[in-house]
């Protein structure tokens, strides 16, 4: 890390040009620290309470930072990386997320109100109108789910309540574009029913310079509409549901840098793309400048959710009922170069995704209510997804029949000069099914035992269609023509693709997912925790240009902890140790073949163990000042995995190596990273305050790819962002000017090869330094 940026930042943390850490669901205008409440154990309890390594991220901090994707997120919290790339988007708890394919469940899984969301992509939409967001660290089984292996976002939206509402805010940033607008009333109809309704318009002009088309990247426009209520017609029954309808339109979504071109060092050569592109007077380099060719994702969201409670005298009844349907497009030119075409179209490498998913489950759940030793939760949980996805990718960066006719003479159809490309679809049907419960024991008045165990059954049925020929453009279904199975063969060989359907369509698995802890109150304010859990992901299949298979992913996982608050309820201090030992990882990283374009190795990679500490800590100095500091340390590595994709360096010098990644880090997971924050109010008059808050978000460096290849390390940096405003002591208005990444480091969310030139790469930066003004208002009738 930077030592004197490092050094000025904390310099101006000490005068107070700092800010609150997202631990703190809200400000405190007292001496004490608020109490955090989450539902980490599908149920309200106080984050003091929960022997689990939980992060909260409050709906304050999140709209006083106008954050508005999962990203921005993990620049907040240590332990935590999200990163979005054509792909699919990673999550990663602890250095361990899933890869880049489409068939992988989640091992970092997302709820939305109890809902699961299981496309990353669909994420993108879960930070609109929110009352928390709970970081889950470790595998959480017995209550979210027989894939969060890793982790679970536990994000709960911001329901309707007695109280009639309105609140309204705006964003701009003149230095990149970036604008949002919300709005969100709360109707209470009848004294049992009250209703909510929320909108947001948001988007940006970009901050990447395209230099061939000539416009600014990414150009983003998404919205977002939702419904809610509650109605509790008596002591007995209570209802929420909730409908959330959105769209997104965004351009230049992958405008990528290229880097390493020329390459930097042997054994790497000048060749490929990246000649071609350096030959027609292109430049290369990490500037934010790029001339990627026309790129989009497109993206329509329907989620429902439906509670309903019934209370018993010592029991509830609690079912959840959920429903998605999430359709998006995906095209990306993977080829960021200049005289990337050799075939007389638009891009050198075009690639279309298209998918459409509808999800359905159902959960029911007997709890206990009533106080006494024993306490514990029965339920039982369905869900079905069906998903359909096509893919077209274009081959254009090489005139292929002119270079294969001469050692395969078996074309006859396809001439030389023809632009090549694949179609692919693949289908596939989840079905979900497990019995879950808990029992707490009261061993004594300070001392609990809690059980868990869950029962999975997981099964997929899926199909393929894989062909090659005449591909005109990789828009449209109708512009692409099969070539005859003979040259469909020779290309598939050429490419490493495979062709025809999986060998065996149907698969089931299952597993049973124990899980124990003890909790013991060492003072009022101090309890300790033991626990052990294991996690469990299914198997399943690729979806891609291979038919590729995958075995289940297992961990067991050991954590101790402190929970406590001192001197008051002033100063709050959680630390937790873990331990996890994962077999079987379900893994994606990137092998250049003999075409020079980049193929998607897919499946298990043996064992890893992730282990480190994580600290959370917050100190209310007084009214006006509170402290926090949180820092995880974290060693996540391959015990055994002989048989690794190989770093590009080896493949250029022993084609078709494999290579023993044991003992090498994963990808992302630093050393060490950590938020160091202080936030100050301060009375102007009497009715008027200034409000001060920053964050400094630091991390060593890791890797972007599974393979440990250092051509796809990201360095160690340090981010500073802060917020200046001014406001209305009863907080119905503010005025304030937000800095992002102040510091302006130079990140990248993801590295990859560029094909047809060993060594040189792309990545899609990170934004720089932003500066937006924010106004909101509220208007409340208690």
């Amino acid at each position: 890390m930077n030592r004197a940026i490092l050094g000025w930042a904390l310099g101006s943390a000490v005068v107070v040009l700092a800010g609150p850490q997202p631990s703190s669901a809200q400000e405190s205008t007292t001496t004490q620290l608020e109490e955090v409440i989450v539902t980490a154990q599908r149920r309200a309890q106080s984050l003091e309470d929960v022997p689990i390594s939980v992060a909260v991220m409050g709906g304050d901090y999140i709209d006083r930072y106008a954050i508005n994707s999962l990203g921005e997120v993990s620049s907040k919290m240590p332990n935590v990386n999200i990163a979005q790339n054509p792909g699919a988007d990673f999550v990663n708890i602890r250095g361990v997320g899933s890869g880049n394919n489409l068939g992988f469940e989640q091992s970092v899984a997302t709820f939305v109100d109890g809902n699961y969301r299981s496309r990353s992509r669909a994420s993108r939409f879960a930070f609109f109108d929110v009352e928390r967001i709970e970081i889950l660290r470790g595998p959480q089984t017995t209550f979210f789910g027989n894939n969060a292996i890793a982790g679970a976002l536990n994000i709960t939206t911001r329901r309707p309540d007695s109280s009639k509402g309105i609140n309204v805010s705006g964003l701009y940033s003149p230095s990149d574009g970036e604008y949002s607008a919300n709005v969100g009333a709360t109707f209470p109809l009848t004294d049992t029913l009250s209703i909510r309704a929320a909108a947001q318009l948001s988007g940006m002009d970009g901050y990447i310079d395209n230099n061939l088309l000539d416009e600014d990247g990414p150009d983003l426009d998404s919205k977002m509409g939702r419904i809610s209520a509650v109605w509790k017609p008596n002591e007995i029954l209570e209802f929420f549901g909730r409908v959330d309808v959105g769209k997104s339109r965004d351009k230049g979504v992958y405008d990528s840098d290229l880097v390493d071109c020329p390459p930097s060092s042997p054994p790497f050569a000048l060749a490929g793309a990246c000649a071609r592109h350096l030959a027609a007077g292109g430049e290369a380099g990490f500037d934010y400048e790029t001339v990627t060719g026309p790129s989009h994702f497109d993206m329509d969201l329907v989620d429902t959710v439906l509670h309903t409670t019934i209370n018993l005298q010592n029991h509830s009844i609690k079912l959840l009922t959920g429903y998605s349907d999430i359709e998006w497009e995906n095209n990306n030119n993977v080829m960021p170069t200049l005289n990337a075409s050799q075939v007389g179209t638009v891009s050198g490498l075009p690639t279309r995704s298209h998918e459409d998913m509808r999800f359905f489950s159902q959960e029911i759940r007997l709890e206990s209510t009533s106080k006494g030793r024993f306490d514990y939760m029965l339920g039982a949980y369905y869900s079905d997804t069906d998903l359909d996805d096509v893919a077209q990718t274009g081959f254009y960066f090489n005139d292929w029949i002119r270079i294969l006719s001469p050692v395969a003479p078996v074309f006859t159809t396809l001439q030389p000069g023809d632009p090549i490309g694949n179609y692919t679809t693949n289908s596939q049907d989840d079905e979900t099914l497990s019995g879950f419960g808990a029992l707490t024991v009261h061993i004594t008045d300070l001392t609990r035992m809690n059980l868990g165990l869950r029962y999975s059954k997981v099964k997929k049925e899926v199909s393929r269609n894989h062909q090659i020929g005449r591909s005109l453009s990789n828009e449209r279904e109708s512009d692409f023509t099969p070539a005859t199975p003979a040259e469909q063969a020779v290309l598939n060989r050429t490419f490493g693709y495979t062709a025809g359907d999986f060998p065996d369509p149907k698969r089931s698995d299952d597993k049973w997912l124990p899980s124990i802890s003890f909790e013991h109150d060492l003072t009022e304010d101090v309890m300790g925790y033991v626990s052990y859990s294991k996690g469990f992901k299914a198997g399943g299949y690729t979806i891609g240009t291979s038919a590729d298979s995958f075995d289940p992913e297992t961990v067991d996982a050991y954590e101790m902890g402190v929970k406590s608050t001192f001197f008051d309820r002033r100063v709050r201090f959680n630390i937790a140790a873990f331990y996890s030992e994962y077999t079987d990882l379900q893994e994606t990283t990137f092998s250049v073949g003999a075409s020079g374009i980049p193929v998607s190795i897919t499946g298990n990679a043996a064992e890893s163990t992730s282990k480190g500490v994580e600290l959370e800590s917050a100190f209310q100095v007084s009214e006006e000042l509170q402290l926090t500091l949180d820092v995880a340390l974290l060693s996540s590595e391959y015990d055994k995995h002989p048989r690794g994709v190989c770093p590009l360096f080896l493949q250029a010098t022993t084609p078709q190596c494999v290579a023993d990644l044991s003992g090498k880090d994963r990808a992302y997971s630093p050393d060490y990273s950590g938020n160091f924050g202080i936030a100050y109010t301060r009375p102007i008059t009497d009715t008027l305050e200034l409000r001060v808050n920053s964050d400094l978000f630091f991390t060593a460096e890791y890797f972007t790819q599974a393979n440990a290849d250092p051509l796809s390390q990201q360095d160690s940096f340090a981010k500073w962002d802060l917020r200046l405003a001014v406001g209305s002591a009863d907080r119905r208005w503010e005025l304030a000017v937000i800095g992002k990444n102040l510091t302006d480091e130079e990140t990248f969310q993801f590295w990859s090869p560029l094909p047809s030139s060993l060594g040189a790469g792309q990545v899609n930066p990170e934004r720089p330094r932003s500066v937006a003004l924010q106004f909101t208002m509220n208007f409340l009738n208690q």
